[in-house]
């Protein structure tokens, strides 16, 4: 996926010399990059190889650009068990039609739910995980014991939100300004 990233990059780089003659820019010839270690070239490692992921404890907050990345990572694995809780109370945009990685262009264009796109999603890739979604706000959600919430809603106080439900660990990935 890293290496997905940096040749979105590549190819930004390459349009903006192409149509605007920026010379700023360095590209990549060759190159090795470890997110397990964040080795560069020859110190760059693979990592464990993992074919089974278990999950329990883990919400994602938010099924738009942010948490359909979270859950198309998720379904590369070879197998995904264990149970996964969603919420998000929204619908498609039009104007975020790029960003979503878990639908298509008639999905975006009649408005559906983020949340039942995700549950499709992982019900094809994932059968073996058991889904609850929720389809309010994360305030709405009866509270439990999280161990992870991955959350990826937009406003700070969705974000704030998240926080008070006092989770054991927090990945936020939600950006809305710099708040």
């Amino acid at each position: 996926y890293m290496a997905a990233v940096i040749g979105a990059a590549e190819a930004f780089k390459h349009l903006l010399t192409i149509n605007f003659g920026w010379t700023e820019g360095v590209p990549v010839r060759d190159l090795a990059f470890s997110l397990l270690d964040y080795g560069v070239d020859g110190d760059a490692h693979a990592g464990p190889a993992i074919n089974d992921l278990s999950l329990d404890g883990v919400a994602i907050a938010g099924c738009g650009a942010g948490g359909t990345a979270v859950l198309y990572t998720l379904g590369s694995f070879p197998t995904v068990t264990g149970e996964i809780v969603l919420v998000e109370p929204g619908s498609f945009k039009v104007s975020n039609l790029n960003r979503y990685l878990l639908s298509d262009y008639a999905e975006v264009h009649a408005g559906s739910s983020k949340l039942e796109s995700a549950r499709g999603f992982l019900n094809r890739v994932a059968p073996g995980l058991e889904i609850e979604a929720f389809s309010e706000e994360w305030n709405k959600v009866p509270p439990r014991h999280w161990d992870l919430v991955v959350s990826t809603v937009d406003t700070p106080h969705a974000r704030w939100d998240v926080q008070r439900s006092l989770p054991r660990t927090i990945l936020d990935g939600g950006v809305l300004g710099t708040l």
